[in-house]
């Protein structure tokens, strides 16, 4: 059985203000040229979809034909569940018409979990969807039962509805979303984009455990594996590799998987430098957040860097900011400098160099007319 393993598309997302539906609208081009190529058995999507629960026109549009081009031309049946991005009731429309044409979309928690079953020349794959959850929706679900009050007991609860129809000896895949560990995860962080960090042991004779919500690709546990986004999202993402991961079941149900990446539309980096280097460096149509290393402030630089770089997203200056940080006066020290002598060091920290006498004549006299106003 092999399958395409992906998440996090958020279609619809704006960073700074910059749409992406375009960088979400070429990566899409060329993974459906992709599963034409590779015809895999099924394309399997770990949640968020969409970056909005209510998303906009251009984005429904987008992913529908997405859906489409796979799974009424291409014939190759789409996986999906919820994430915390999406509305599960809008992905669980229509679900069971859908479901006829090949396209399987888990929004909202069910008891039993929602599974497909795909066959390949050694029998059938069955593929768990569990979409994302929390306490509160466990005890919609469960309102017999006692109620749970953390993840991890909402994630028990939802296991007993997914081994409901896990079968004994069978090849079995979990697709999920949220921050999971399978036991070993002592030095990770306790809670991760909102999601608490949940063990999900339970299913470590899974063949493969398809998870969403980390936008970094990486292994979480012998079969647990986080696919990443499809595109870069943020400046805290720069040094990701995004991709989508080709995975392979066999009859013994061990499975092995592969990295497939696809060029961005924009590359998105970070280049540091004075101002005048930057505006000397070769022209890019990638998304950059530029730092600045002038120690005096640069008139209009945003403006005046799109003309090399036209999709800047941000500026900062990185020398001003550390010594922003680095300026601390005592107290008591505070306590015997006037406001002029406080703002002369300040001034000097800042710049490397000493307020000329004029300029502190200016704060001398705005600070005693401040003084003589407020106490009138």
């Amino acid at each position: 059985m092999k399958f395409i393993h992906t998440s996090d598309w958020h279609i619809g997302r704006s960073l700074c203000g910059v749409s992406l539906l375009e960088d979400q609208r070429h990566f899409l081009r060329q993974f459906t040229d992709y599963l034409e190529q590779e015809q895999p058995d099924a394309v399997v999507i770990a949640g968020d979809l969409y970056d909005r629960p209510v998303p906009s026109a251009e984005a429904m549009e987008l992913l529908d034909e997405f859906f489409s081009k796979t799974v009424l031309e291409l014939k190759i049946p789409v996986l999906a569940v919820a994430g915390n991005h999406d509305s599960g009731q809008r992905l669980a429309y229509e679900r069971d018409f859908l479901a006829k044409a090949g396209l399987h979309m888990a929004g909202t928690l069910t008891n039993p979990v929602e599974t497909v079953a795909l066959s390949d020349e050694w029998g059938p794959v069955y593929f768990h969807l569990l979409p994302w959850l929390d306490p509160a929706a466990v005890n919609s679900l469960f309102r017999e039962e006692e109620r749970v009050r953390t993840m991890q007991e909402a994630f028990d609860r939802m296991t007993e509805a997914v081994f409901r129809n896990v079968k004994p000896g069978g090849r079995n895949i979990l697709v999920c979303h949220g921050y999971f560990s399978m036991g070993s995860g002592s030095s990770q962080a306790e809670e991760l984009g909102g999601s608490e960090l949940v063990e999900l042991s339970a299913y470590r004779d899974f063949s493969y455990i398809a998870a969403g919500h980390i936008h970094r690709k990486m292994p979480a546990g012998p079969n647990l594996r986080y696919c990443g986004s499809i595109l870069k999202y943020s400046p805290n993402e720069i040094a990701n590799r995004p991709s989508v991961t080709l995975a392979e079941v066999g009859q013994d149900g061990e499975a092995h998987w592969q990295e497939v990446s696809f060029p961005p539309l924009h590359d998105m980096r970070k280049i540091a430098g004075s101002f005048a280097e930057l505006m000397g460096s070769e022209k890019s149509e990638d998304y950059i957040f530029a730092e600045l290393t002038d120690p005096e402030l640069v008139l209009d630089p945003a403006r005046r860097l799109r003309e090399r770089f036209p999709n800047l997203l941000g500026v900062a200056y990185t020398q001003r900011e550390q010594a922003s940080s680095a300026f601390t006066v005592e107290a008591e020290q505070a306590k015997s400098l006037s406001i002029s002598e406080l703002f002369s060091q300040f001034y000097q920290e800042i710049t490397g160099v000493p307020l000329s006498e004029d300029a502190l004549k200016l704060v001398s006299d705005a600070a005693h007319q401040a003084e003589k106003e407020a106490h009138e």
